[in-house]
């Protein structure tokens, strides 16, 4: 009997594991300004939200600091500008 060799296929390397994901870091930023939860993000992007707390924890900080900030400017304009009474007690809080 003589052994018969399984032929070889020579192609392109096969590629393993999911595809990679192309998400925009800006766009995580904006999200996150919006204060949108992880589990939001990351059901925008179509992936987990480990992924996002793991490759974009700061834009993430980054972007909830500013919505932050846009939110206190709002409220400060709310208390002192326009004379909110309500605004001006949370504020004092």
């Amino acid at each position: 009997m003589s052994k018969q060799e399984k032929p070889t296929i020579q192609s392109e390397e096969k590629k393993v594991g999911r595809p990679k994901l192309d998400i925009d870091p800006e766009q995580v930023k904006r999200l996150a300004r919006l204060h949108c939860t992880m589990q939001e993000m990351a059901d925008f992007f179509g992936c987990h939200r480990d992924t996002l707390h793991n490759n974009f924890s700061a834009e993430i900080d980054k972007g909830r600091s500013e919505g932050n900030i846009s939110l206190r400017r709002k409220q400060w304009q709310m208390a002192v500008e326009k004379g909110n009474v309500v605004m001006l007690i949370w504020l004092g809080k």
